[in-house]
């Protein structure tokens, strides 16, 4: 009989200590512990979208700013160092430029005026490259906000300025003039330095096993350095510009610019090879 209580005992023992091993153990892992990317932190895609810019003469105060709206498009490659952070390269085409519409007055001769209505238009085709660095706010979500600031570098590739000019005082010498040129490094600064900062919504797809982050962002772009040539500081081409041939003053001209943009993103595929890779679903 007292074996049987003892077998008894030894049951329940054994019983309870499993009980206490399944409650005091550790937790059971949740789903999201069990989600493995088989995508790496490089991602590659395209960008399309527009921009909408005007330059800022510093000696022309009184310019009516029309602005000029332009594509901007090309690739992109994206490096996400963790969950917050990445850095980027973007190889881009950008249209930039000016219109303006203004009138000034100026001398016909010790006496006498005349005011000139003109207007103005400077294009810019450009190839920038960039490198943004991000910011993504949250954590493990399909959808996430992000802001960024990119130091931009500017290649002009051609243009051209083209302004029409009319004389609101009639005068047998003077009569309504079309000027038309090509931008050079004569009447252009060959290159650009600018900043951009902004702001954008990133989010996640999956097509059958294809991933995909689809990115819109929204961004001021503005120059750092002064866009006129080094040969018309120097006053070295014949500049016709805003008035007065012979008194108008050059100064300085910087851009600036809107852009709206979208963004396609493909990350790599990454081979798994532990217990990881055919559980779960990118999250």
């Amino acid at each position: 009989m007292k074996r049987i209580w003892g077998l008894l005992l030894i049951v329940q023992l054994l019983s309870l200590a499993q009980l206490n091993a399944q409650v005091g153990g550790n937790k059971p892992l949740r789903q999201k512990s069990y989600i493995c990317r088989n995508t790496s932190k490089l991602s590659i895609g395209v960008i399309a979208g527009g921009s909408y810019s005007d330059m800022i003469y510093s000696d022309v105060t009184k310019a009516k700013p029309l602005g000029l709206f332009g594509p901007v498009g090309g690739v992109a490659m994206e490096w996400n160092g963790n969950s917050h952070f990445s850095l980027g390269f973007n190889a881009l085409y950008a249209v930039r430029g000016t219109r303006k519409s203004f009138d000034t007055e100026f001398q016909t001769s010790f006496t006498e005026t005349n005011t000139a209505h003109i207007d103005y238009r400077l294009t810019m085709n450009c190839l920038d490259i960039r490198i943004p660095i991000s910011y993504y706010f949250g954590y493990e979500s399909n959808t996430r906000f992000y802001a960024f600031v990119a130091p931009n570098f500017s290649l002009l590739l051609n243009g051209n300025m083209a302004w029409h000019r009319t004389y609101l005082k009639e005068n047998p010498f003077y009569g309504s003039t079309d000027y038309e040129m090509d931008l050079t490094k004569a009447n252009a600064r060959p290159y650009e330095i600018s900043a951009l900062v902004g702001m954008g919504i990133r989010q996640h797809l999956q097509v059958n096993r294809l991933q995909m982050y689809l990115k819109v962002d929204f961004a001021f772009n503005f120059g750092l350095m002064n866009d006129f040539s080094d040969a018309e500081m120097n006053l070295e081409p014949v500049f016709s510009g805003w008035g007065d041939i012979e008194h108008e003053t050059l100064g300085t001209r910087r851009m600036q610019a809107l852009e709206l943009k979208v963004s396609l993103m493909i990350p790599f595929k990454k081979h798994l090879k532990d217990a990881c890779t055919k559980l779960g679903k990118i999250n």
